[in-house]
């Protein structure tokens, strides 16, 4: 009978298969048979396996080649299955080459960047060395320096504490002796900062001008007990007519007109009321001077550094009376003369000894 043809395959089955009879298996290999060959039946020449499949391939075969494929197709899978493991061991080995090689150049990588960094520290410890030496060195000097400035200052400490106990000496002593501007008379004026320059810019009237302190008040020289100051003529402009000595101070009076001692340019001296002859003229460039004993009373003048003779020009009491000043008139338009009150002079009090 000829058998229906499957709707699936195109191919024919049996009528079991057909009309929906189960099919018995086959115990021997677990396929589906035909009722024929399950039962022992001759196989009918029109009657054909069902399509198997078999490791996704369909195959037919007839009953003495079942065994066959069936040993042969694993062989197959085997080899296919060593071929892939053999790709897979190739593909493993060729990837441990690559994961060792991608390591070697990651240790290569890794120390090239280890030697940047350490070439990198090396350069910047250079620069930092080269730094801090560069400060030390500052440093030195600056303290060198600093040092150089506090010895300096030490020293000029020393000499202000040794200058100030100087001036409190001086101080206990006496006061340093300059010209009283507040005894400026006509035409007579201080042109120096010391007060010690008086210039004449009268109109020929005798003008007088006396020092700040007193002869028993001022500074003494170099010898006990002794009051000397020294005139330098500085400038004449015709014969100088000049004055000076000692005197208290009396306003608008020149030297020769109240009880003083005074020694006139044109070389006479004048004691208390009275002229003595000395014939010694000063002028422009010498220097004259003016002393008393203020034990004795003994009156002394010089020039340029010689003492003249003033035998007589005595003062009995001379800390007695008013106050005895150094004074000086002029009467000549610009007539200019410098004071100096000590301690040094240009006479030698060795003399007086």
């Amino acid at each position: 009978m000829t058998m229906p043809q499957s709707r699936e395959f195109g191919m024919r089955v049996p009528p079991s298969r057909e009309f929906g009879m189960p099919v018995p298996q086959s115990q021997e290999f677990g396929m589906t048979m035909p009722p024929s060959r399950e039962f022992g039946m001759p196989l009918s020449r029109t009657e054909f396996y069902v399509p198997q499949c078999f490791n996704g391939i369909f195959f037919r075969s007839t009953p003495s080649q079942d065994l066959d494929t069936l040993t042969q197709m694993p062989k197959e899978t085997v080899t296919l299955y060593q071929r892939r493991k053999a790709i897979l061991t190739n593909a493993n080995v060729l990837t441990a080459n690559e994961a060792e090689e991608f390591a070697k150049l990651e240790f290569k990588q890794n120390q090239a960047q280890q030697k940047l960094v350490d070439t990198k520290l090396k350069n910047v410890e250079k620069r930092l060395v080269g730094k801090i030496t560069a400060l030390e060195q500052k440093t030195e000097q600056q303290l060198m320096t600093i040092q150089e400035q506090l010895v300096q200052l030490t020293h000029a400490v020393q000499q202000i504490h040794h200058h100030g106990n100087n001036v409190e000496k001086s101080s206990n002593r006496r006061p340093q002796n300059c010209w009283d501007v507040n005894t400026c008379q006509n035409g007579i004026e201080l042109i120096d900062t010391e007060f010690l320059t008086v210039r004449y810019q009268g109109n020929g009237n005798m003008s007088s001008v006396f020092s700040k302190y007193p002869v028993q008040n001022g500074i003494y020289c170099s010898v006990v007990a002794f009051f000397y100051y020294e005139l330098s003529i500085l400038k004449s402009e015709q014969k100088c007519c000049a004055y000076f000595g000692l005197a208290p101070k009396q306003s608008d009076q020149i030297v020769d007109t109240f009880v003083s001692i005074a020694y006139r340019s044109d070389g006479f001296f004048w004691f208390g009321n009275s002229w003595l002859p000395e014939k010694q003229s000063f002028t422009a460039g010498d220097i004259v001077g003016c002393g008393l004993n203020l034990s004795s009373g003994q009156i002394i003048f010089t020039k340029n550094g010689q003492r003249l003779d003033t035998t007589g020009l005595v003062i009995p009491s001379p800390t007695d009376g008013p106050p005895l000043f150094p004074c000086v008139s002029l009467c000549n338009c610009g007539d200019t003369v410098k004071a100096n009150f000590g301690p040094s002079f240009h006479f030698d009090f060795a003399s007086t000894q």
